[in-house]
């Protein structure tokens, strides 16, 4: 979970940059991520808002490219949870946690088999502010589980 995340009224922090680290248990190759619950938001889901305010249509963004102000990455990201990976992505944002680029696209289940298990975190100097692609991130609530090597 992002600094400062609420369920009902957490924004997001302006000029954060920290790596969160997951231990890696032992016999375990993978790990799999998902966004929080998002209980009293079920038609508008903001457990996963980054660059992409909740009232709007960005969906979910992924790549370098498309997430350009704040991100989350996480090494070699993918939607399968089988090996070996042939298409991953490393840079999450948007108002949906999902390694697609799409507009409707919503949050889904994700996985990543690089060790170490880390989440590298990004927010520029907008937060909060009257930029309207800005002014409501929340942030990010992830669970994970580690996943058995195979």
């Amino acid at each position: 979970m992002s600094y400062n995340y609420g369920l009902t009224d957490g924004l997001e922090l302006a000029n954060q940059d920290y790596t969160i680290c997951i231990r890696t248990e032992r016999n375990f190759c993978g790990i799999q991520y998902e966004a929080c619950a998002d209980t009293g938001n079920e038609h508008q889901p903001q457990s996963f808002t980054l660059s992409g305010r909740p009232t709007s249509t960005a969906g979910s963004l992924a790549g370098a490219t498309s997430c350009t102000k704040d991100w989350l990455t996480i090494p070699c990201v993918t939607d399968s949870a089988t090996t070996p990976v042939t298409s991953c992505q490393d840079r999450l944002c948007g108002d949906s946690f999902n390694v697609v680029e799409s507009r409707t696209a919503g949050n889904v289940v994700v996985y990543s088999y690089v060790k170490p298990f880390v989440l590298i975190y990004h927010t520029d100097a907008t937060e909060g502010s009257a930029v309207p692609s800005e002014e409501s991130n929340r942030g990010f609530c992830l669970n994970y589980v580690q996943q058995p090597c195979v």
